[in-house]
């Protein structure tokens, strides 16, 4: 079987397609990536054949100012608009021309795709081809994200002549490591296989004084927004008895942090697997990435969301009892320190232990190749 990843390029997107290629790769298959150049790389060293192809370079006007109106004044939905026209019609119609030749060259038997990435798909009703989505998150989430781009999507539909559907997604199937506590209940947007993940489930840490990892993933930082978060988190970790690890996603210009003292570190980067297990607790702005790594991982998590998934993930982190959510005004130096007091307390263990044992109690990916094979085969 040939099968073709398709991903958007942050690592957010394409990191919970690797662990699905690598079982399909473990089984016999061919396995190709086609992604934005900037991602190309990345993919590559995971081992994979990688089909660059074309991305946006930069926001439009409209989305720069909606962008920027949005983390000024904290209204997710302006925000939501940039981000739909973004990855609903933008990004992929960058995509499509490459993205339709790595079609035709690797002739692919089923697609397995970021569920941001849409042009992947859409090629994919074109030509007959059955996909799969991989997703990170929860499926409210990937729900919510579907309405928000439907009108863009299947305007991309008409642009290259594939039959306007009276949904956004054709997916057959979404593959995902979210145990199903975590998930809001209700109908699925998808029919759901979820899988384990293996991942280090250790006890959480006892040592004094405790570890945190706080994390801004890669996109908060490059919004106005995001250096007035990252400056709360610093002056909280700042006056509290812990060892801290603070990473923004990118490059940290040293003359631009504050003066901190020595039990907090900032970098641009950690490798979640290896810091998390020593955290006592994950501070982050509520990417499904770094909240599902903190999820199987068993620890909790004060998190602050700033657009998009990030608010489903933040209320579904409070109302589980998995740690703290601060929204908006919320998001002060003080709120913070208060919130990693309690847990430090112990407040939130018991949960994070739970789902953390839900998870490791899910069926191996290897359990969902026969059920991609009877898909591909149905074409």
């Amino acid at each position: 079987m040939k099968v073709l990843c398709t991903t958007t390029s942050g690592a957010g997107h394409w990191v919970p397609l690797v662990p699905v290629a690598r079982a399909l790769l473990d089984a016999g298959h061919d396995v190709t990536f086609a992604c934005p150049d900037t991602a190309a790389a990345a993919i590559r060293q995971r081992g994979f054949a990688v089909r660059p192809f074309d991305e946006v370079t930069g926001r439009t006007d409209e989305q720069q100012e909606l962008m920027a109106r949005a983390m000024a004044d904290g209204d997710q939905a302006l925000a939501e608009r940039a981000i739909a026209m973004g990855f609903g019609l933008l990004s992929p119609r960058a995509a499509v021309p490459r993205l339709e030749q790595t079609i035709a060259d690797v002739a692919p038997d089923l697609v397995v795709r970021d569920p941001a990435e849409f042009g992947g798909m859409v090629l994919a009703e074109r030509h007959g081809i059955r996909t799969v989505a991989a997703a990170g998150g929860l499926q409210s989430a990937v729900a919510y994200f579907c309405g928000l781009v439907d009108e863009h999507v299947q305007r991309l539909r008409r642009e290259l002549d594939v039959r306007p559907r009276g949904s956004v997604l054709s997916d057959e199937l979404m593959l995902t490591a979210t145990p199903a506590s975590f998930d809001v209940p209700g109908d699925p947007t998808l029919p759901v296989l979820r899988y384990r993940v293996p991942l280090p489930s250790t006890p959480l840490p006892t040592g004094e004084p405790p570890l945190v990892y706080a994390t801004l993933g890669t996109a908060v930082m490059q919004e106005p927004r995001g250096r007035a978060v990252l400056d709360a988190i610093l002056a909280a970790l700042a006056g509290l008895d812990v060892r801290a690890v603070v990473t923004t996603g990118v490059e940290v210009d040293e003359a631009d942090v504050p003066a901190l003292p020595d039990h907090v570190e900032v970098r641009a980067f950690a490798d979640h697997r290896r810091i998390i297990p020593e955290a006592r607790a994950v501070v982050t702005h509520g990417g499904a990435g770094t909240v599902q790594d903190a999820l199987l991982m068993g620890r909790p998590m004060i998190v602050l969301p700033q657009f998009a998934d990030q608010f489903h993930n933040a209320q579904r982190v409070a109302e589980l009892g998995l740690g703290v959510s601060l929204v908006g005004e919320e998001q002060t130096s003080e709120r913070i320190a208060a919130a990693l007091t309690r847990v430090r307390a112990g407040t939130y263990d018991a949960a994070v232990r739970r789902l953390a044992s839900e998870a490791q109690a899910m069926p191996g990916l290897e359990e969902a190749v026969p059920r991609l094979e009877a898909l591909a085969a149905c074409r």
